[in-house]
């Protein structure tokens, strides 16, 4: 009961200040407890949030044998190194890319660079060319670069596109739908946004964990 006051006393303080809300579910391991929705219950872009499902996967892969956090970013996409990569590029591994700390030194994929990085024609060849300026594993610097990357790395390891994969091993399990996703040209899902849901199935993902 304390529970359910909290949320209809959250829900007049929402109402009353116009907060812009559009669902909320709270749940435990076993159901939902409690949810209110201000908009219809359409599936959303649910942004970085998108993430929390990359890492699912890999986690997923890793425990398949595929994957490893000590598996190097240059060795995966070798085919797609140019003439002279940097030198800090043969240092990158998984475990970086999941901690944000690639060392590419820059938030690629925030800024201008953005649309450049999404829709280049092929978006590995395109991030193997980039300068890594710092120490990889040395600093953090928030980038959908590396989700990305992790993605790609994931759909080598297991031989499916991220949605397939998702889907077998997460989506059709806790009986979610076919995952809508942002793809690149090449038609690859994007590990670092993208990602359509409904605040139902948002909360399947918390219970999963």
């Amino acid at each position: 009961m304390l529970l359910e006051e909290k949320f209809l006393e959250f829900h007049r303080y929402a109402s009353s200040h116009n907060l812009p809300l559009e669902a909320i579910s709270v749940g435990d391991e076993n159901k939902v407890l409690c949810e209110m929705h201000y908009a219809a219950n359409a599936p959303r872009n649910i942004y970085s949030h998108t993430k929390s499902f990359t890492v699912t996967a890999v986690g997923l892969a890793m425990e398949e044998g595929k994957l490893s956090l000590e598996d190097h970013v240059a060795e995966v996409f070798k085919d797609k190194l140019p003439s002279n990569p940097d030198p800090n590029l043969e240092k990158i591994q998984l475990k970086h890319l999941l901690c944000m700390s690639s060392g590419f030194g820059k938030a690629l994929l925030m800024n201008a660079d953005r649309r450049p990085g999404v829709g280049a024609p092929d978006y590995e060849k395109y991030m193997m060319a980039q300068p890594v300026p710092v120490e990889p594993g040395s600093a953090f610097c928030y980038s959908s670069a590396d989700s990305i990357l992790a993605a790609h790395m994931v759909e080598r390891a297991v031989g499916k596109r991220m949605g397939e994969y998702l889907y077998e091993k997460v989506f059709q399990p806790l009986d979610m739908g076919w995952p809508l996703w942002e793809h690149d040209p090449q038609g690859h899902p994007n590990g670092g946004g993208g990602m359509y849901l409904t605040c139902t199935e948002m909360m399947k993902l918390g219970q999963l964990y």
